[in-house]
């Protein structure tokens, strides 16, 4: 279940108690006293035993997570005891408020609404009723010790918790309990509802049975019974004319004209709905709250029920407030975006800011933090009227793209037909715009945030043209593009890759959409039906895909030197081809978690789709075929070093790889058996497709199909197991599967579907432009002509070079990374001359004030170990020398390279080098050495003319200019390439008319080695 609003600690210890065993669960449950209600309708437990369980449990391990396991069946408990025992009457309530319980006439509502299933409503009335019943029990007590002066006035539930009156008056097993379920350092479940973090579905029934029962217990407590005997039934909050005044819509000179509601409630109910729901599905409501939010604004205008509509807004409102303030104070204040969601043992961002300034003077607050003073203090101000502005403009956030610019391009998609795909600069836009999208989206799924890329798609409804696009660009791959003539022209090679390069940018943005479960839900049969196909199209063509054609066919497994050898070997064409099969099984790779993620929520797809999956298909044979051959684990036999010199025979070693976070990295032997996230995508899915109670339903097993599951049973083995629990019920199933006599008929004639749903969607675009796929070829290679690849690349180049991009698309798993630099230093011992190691560069600029720029002219020369003294007065010449630091190494890995890139540390003697000017020429020194540092070579790099800017006088408060420009090149097959940051500045104290004076100083420094 996606909770984007707990942190993972948060999260793991609300759940905790289901990660236990199902017997764990039983015995837990059956060792806790029981509920009871006496005459007077109080609750009773004994509160001794229940304590005792909570410390025996402790004995065994962690306090706080038995603490919560015990409560968590406590309150299971609780929800059977309420079902079968609970029924309010006027006579129960009277005996409750004769024992000093306030608000007894809010327990029926409480106890109604846990029946209707507004269990989130429930939770959050009934935990403010408790609240004001422990207050009115802690003023009873304080007021009879003598301690009403020194007695807080506005104490919440923590102060009350906390409070030595309360704790000497409560049994210790019920003050146990309330601390268990209310402070942060247990489960917390006042501040994550009341605050927002719980989306209502997230809420479970139980804690609201439980919190009825804790009221119903409290009054036992009090010391007399009220005077006022019988009661009549009240509500908890009743605020008379909410909407006067909080709703007021004033004309021109100040006359009350009606209130919003009013409004509405005059209005036809087709526009009621439309208004309500435009603002319930409003971008600035957070994801999983805006059906409560639609609830609660129906019942305030159809029903005119404030309570209800109080109590379910202002967790929503605070909440969408706390991620508003995030999203823009994040950069400048260094706020962590962990203030966004709950944590263990912390109290959270309220509307008026109580007990957090030391935070982020949230929200609602009148003190506005303003910018660090020169001593390094903060200081406020303060401004009621304009406070949430103020404090929304404090700050800067960083978004790849922002939210407000995602709705507008999702707004803005459209569908693209075969005869639009790659043609002119609006598709590139488009291309240009998906690739945003699905940019932010996996930043915001990587940094656990509110996904609102993903909700602009389903609000605008832009699913269905995302899905369409994807099976025009399939179309066009497979029909148009071989017939292409202009595959074999370098201007046309780049336009052609993103357009290839595309459909992976579409399966990707699906595959993050996937993973929220009403996205699945939102989208209709046809369009599910269509998703399934495809993704079984492209599982089949990994399974058909010969294991050694991935290696042949692709630079996968290719060295640094063997890449090299096979970019200057390949026609544009051949090239293209690669790159096509390199794609092609990453978004094969990418359906397996569309295909998983479409299993788990079988139990909610309508029954088309499940048997299209299940038996049109047989999804579960397909992925048995990956399980036994998988295409992401690759063996190769490499040379390895002799150790013996007396020994001359050759020797052999056997290195693995697995394709992990998009990328192959070799594993050792014995972490073979480690799931990779890309295997478990696929048990997951056999999980799914083969033991839950839907799949069983519509999955007949035949003899045949007996036999082709039960080839993975020899694959489920105890390490297995305990990475992926859940394949216990795998194993289990198998283990009954292998014993039991199944018929060997066939299933097409023993389903009870009759209508079988087919894929219209792709047959129409197939119907459509059957015959004129020579024409549309045709016509791309006539506009091919035009095409320019330096354009293409400035139209992109944009994109990728925003804040953020480079470490998402460097990002991976840790473990990952860790099996990189193995691999990188187990490859530097294997040969000298394919991995050497960089020790030293040394850069050169030769300064000419004469010299003019030469368009176009590329840093691309490559020269090894050439002596040649360049022609350059030595005045003229700047020099740098730096040290490589081997610690900084990083594999990165680009679409077309692998690379390790390392930073350069500057010498001592040259840290006050002097001015590169902006006519200057460029040589790079590398030095590299080998296992024996006798074998010491160096490769040189040069560049005619760098093209840096020229230096004008500007305004010394304008501040410094920053570029980046490189040396060498490995498009042009350079094995090296040094980056270099160069900062524009006029020295202080110099003549600004003196061209000699102004320049350019070296800033950050890379050095990147292929292999």
């Amino acid at each position: 279940m996606y909770r984007p609003s707990l942190s993972s600690a948060v999260n793991d210890a609300f759940n905790s108690y289901w990660r236990l065993s199902s017997s764990t669960r039983s015995l837990l449950q059956s060792s806790l006293p029981k509920f009871r209600v006496d005459a007077d309708g109080i609750v009773t437990l004994d509160w001794n035993s229940w304590l005792s369980c909570v410390e025996a449990n402790a004995k065994a391990a962690n306090d706080i997570a038995n603490a919560i396991e015990t409560t968590w069946a406590l309150a299971m408990e609780a929800e059977q005891f309420v079902s079968e025992a609970i029924n309010f009457d006027g006579e129960s309530r009277n005996r409750l408020a004769a024992r000093g319980l306030a608000h007894s006439g809010s327990l029926e509502q409480i106890e109604a609404m846990l029946r209707g299933g507004e269990y989130f409503l429930a939770f959050v009335v009934g935990v403010t009723v408790l609240e004001k019943t422990l207050y009115d029990l802690h003023d009873e007590r304080s007021t009879s010790s003598g301690l009403v002066t020194s007695r807080k006035k506005n104490m919440i539930l923590r102060d009350l918790l906390h409070s030595d009156i309360l704790v000497a008056t409560l049994p210790e097993g019920l003050s146990r309990l309330l601390k268990i379920l209310f402070l942060p350092s247990g489960l917390n479940l006042r501040n994550l509802a009341w605050h927002g973090f719980l989306a209502p579905f997230e809420l479970p029934k139980c804690f609201g049975c439980l919190t009825l029962l804790l009221i119903m217990a409290l009054p036992k407590h009090f010391g007399k019974l009220s005077s006022g005997g019988i009661v009549e039934k009240t509500e908890l909050v009743r605020i008379d004319s909410f909407d006067s005044r909080f709703t007021m819509i004033y004309g021109e000179n100040g006359e009350i004209h009606q209130d919003l509601t009013t409004v509405l409630r005059q209005e036809a109910p087709y526009v009621r709905d439309e208004v309500i729901r435009k603002w319930s599905t409003s971008p600035f409501i957070p994801l999983g709250r805006s059906n409560l939010l639609r609830r609660a604004i129906e019942m305030l205008v159809v029903k005119g029920d404030e309570l209800w509509f109080l109590f379910a807004v202002l967790p929503v409102l605070e909440h969408a407030l706390r991620l508003e303030f995030l999203r823009v104070n994040q950069e400048r204040a260094g706020l962590s975006s962990a203030y966004g969601l709950a944590q263990i043992d912390a109290y959270y961002s309220t509307l008026d800011g109580f007990g957090q300034k030391d935070k982020h003077q949230v929200l609602l607050h009148p003190a506005v933090l303003r910018d660090t003073d020169k001593e390094g203090s903060s200081s406020e101000e303060t401004d009621v009227a304009g406070s949430v502005a103020n404090a929304l403009d404090v700050f800067g956030a960083q978004y790849l793209v922002l939210p407000t610019e995602a709705e507008q391009i999702v707004e803005r998609l459209v569908g693209q037909s075969l005869e639009q795909i790659g043609r002119s600069t609006q598709w590139l836009e488009h291309h240009q715009a998906v690739e945003k999208l699905n940019l932010q989206a996996h930043q915001s799924a990587q940094r656990k945030q509110d996904n609102f890329v993903v909700e602009s798609l389903l609000t605008f409804d832009k699913l269905p043209t995302v899905i369409s696009n994807l099976l025009s660009l399939e179309l066009w791959k497979a029909n148009v593009l071989p017939l292409l003539r202009c595959q074999d022209k370098d201007a046309a090679s780049l336009r052609l890759y993103f357009v290839i390069y595309h459909e992976a940018a579409l399966t990707n943005l699906l595959e993050v959409a996937f993973f929220h479960e009403h996205i699945v839900e939102s989208l209709t049969d046809d369009l599910l039906v269509e998703l399934v196909d495809y993704c079984v199209r492209k599982l089949s063509w990994l399974v058909g895909l010969p294991r050694e054609r991935i290696a042949e066919a692709t630079s996968f497994h290719k060295t640094g030197p063997e890449l090299v050898q096979m970019m200057k070997a390949q026609s544009p064409r051949e090239e293209l081809q690669r790159q096509r099969m390199e794609i092609e099984f990453r978004v094969a790779v990418q359906t397996v978690t569309i295909l998983r993620y479409i299993a788990e929520r079988l139990h909610v797809l309508p029954l088309s789709v499940v048997s299209r999956l299940l038996d049109k298909h047989d999804a579960l044979l397909t992925l048995v075929a990956l399980v036994e051959n998988p295409p992401w684990t690759h063996k190769t036999v490499v040379k390895a070093q002799t150790k013996d010199s007396e020994d001359q025979r050759p020797r052999t070693e056997v290195k693995w790889k697995k394709f992990v976070d998009q990328k192959w990295v070799i594993v050792e032997p014995s972490d073979l058996l480690a799931l990779t996230t890309t295997e478990a995508q696929v048990w997951l899915a056999i999980y799914y497709l083969l033991c839950t109670k839907s799949a069983r339903e519509h999955y007949e097993v035949t003899q045949y199909r007996k036999d082709q599951l039960l080839r993975v049973r020899k694959y489920l083995n105890e390490l297995l197991v305990d990475q992926l629990p859940l394949l216990a019920d795998v194993q289990r199933y198998l283990d009954e599967l292998a014993i039991v006599q199944v018929g060997s008929a066939s299933v097409l004639g023993k389903n009870g579907l009759v209508m079988e749903a087919v894929p219209y969607l792709r047959d129409s675009i197939l119907r459509t432009f059957r015959s004129r796929y020579q024409e549309l070829a045709r016509e791309f290679d006539e506009l091919s002509v035009n095409f320019c690849r330096g354009e293409d690349l400035k139209a992109l180049a944009e994109l990728y070079q925003m804040e953020g991009v480079e470490e998402l698309l460097e990002g991976g798993s840790p473990a990952a990374k860790n099996e990189d630099e193995k691999a990188g230093d187990n490859n530097d011992n294997e040969s000298d001359s394919v991995n050497p190691v960089p020790t030293r560069v040394k850069l050169e600029f030769f300064n000419s004030t004469h010299q003019k720029p030469i368009a176009g002219k590329k840093a691309l020369i490559v020269e090894l170990d050439n002596n040649e003294e360049p022609a350059h007065n030595e005045a003229d010449i700047v020099e740098f020398e730096f040290a490589v630091d081997q610690e900084s190494r990083k594999t990165v890995e680009s679409r077309t390279q692998r690379y390790y890139r390392y930073r350069l540390r500057r010498g001592e003697k040259t840290q006050n080098a002097g001015l590169i000017q902006s006519h200057t020429s460029a040589t790079a020194h590398v030095s590299f050495s080998g296992a024996e540092k006798s074998r010491e070579h160096e490769l040189r790099l040069s560049c005619d003319d760098l093209q840096l800017p020229e230096m004008v006088q500007t305004d010394s408060s304008s501040g410094l200019t920053k570029l980046w420009k490189q040396i060498g090149s490995f498009e042009e097959s350079s094995l090296v390439v040094v980056q270099c940051q160069l900062i524009a500045e006029i020295p202080k104290g110099n003549n600004v008319d003196d061209s000699v004076s102004r320049g350019y100083h070296l800033g950050a420094l890379y050095l990147a080695v292929s292999y």
